[in-house]
């Protein structure tokens, strides 16, 4: 645990090299400009927000997510796969990663990002409210809670990646308080959303 109240956890070693390899060779093909979800106009558009690169991808993909599933116990509550590719001078602004589906009176209730290349320079993540600054390191995971199980969003999750100088490659894992009657695998995520 690096902070405790709110709880934010680091799992040194949770992912293998060769696990990380994977994951960044999976996904390369399939990154996309990330758009986020305008509630105003019904569409998903480009973002300022996030500058980075995204690949969904499906959970059969990778092995690795049972050890997230065991350390979380999150199962079928995962609601977003994603790996984010960060180039020099990308970033995302300050936020949280609170979010609710309204229709399904659906909220996030866990968040962790695994950390797929070592990055020397840039590039942390980076807990404003906190001020607790995370440096990448291959392999590690992070994991935070950024509502309640009320699902009140808790503000001091505030956070940042802030902008790579090197690359950075980042496996982000989703879940709600509920689970979803069709299994992660078999549903299309193609958009980061939050």
């Amino acid at each position: 645990r690096v902070h405790k109240d709110p709880d934010i956890l680091e799992v040194e070693g949770f992912l293998t090299d060769d696990e990380c390899d994977e994951l960044i060779a999976l996904a390369r093909p399939h990154l996309k400009p990330v758009r986020i979800y305008n509630k105003e106009s019904g569409e998903y558009e480009p973002s300022q927000r996030r500058t980075n690169t995204v690949a969904s991808i499906a959970s059969e993909d990778i092995p690795a997510i049972r050890k997230l599933v065991e350390l979380a116990r999150c199962g079928e509550s995962i609601d977003g796969v994603s790996v984010l590719n960060y180039q020099s001078g990308q970033e995302v602004k300050p936020h949280t990663d609170h979010a609710i589906i309204e229709r399904m009176k659906q909220f996030r209730v866990g968040v962790a990002f695994i950390y797929l290349n070592e990055v020397n320079a840039g590039g942390s993540t980076y807990f404003l409210e906190l001020n607790l600054r995370l440096k990448p390191r291959k392999g590690n995971a992070v994991i935070h809670f950024p509502s309640d199980l009320k699902g009140r969003p808790d503000e001091r999750t505030l956070h940042q990646g802030s902008a790579a100088i090197d690359e950075k490659w980042l496996l982000v894992v989703t879940w709600s308080n509920v689970e979803h009657p069709v299994p992660y695998k078999a549903r299309n995520y193609d958009l980061y959303s939050t």
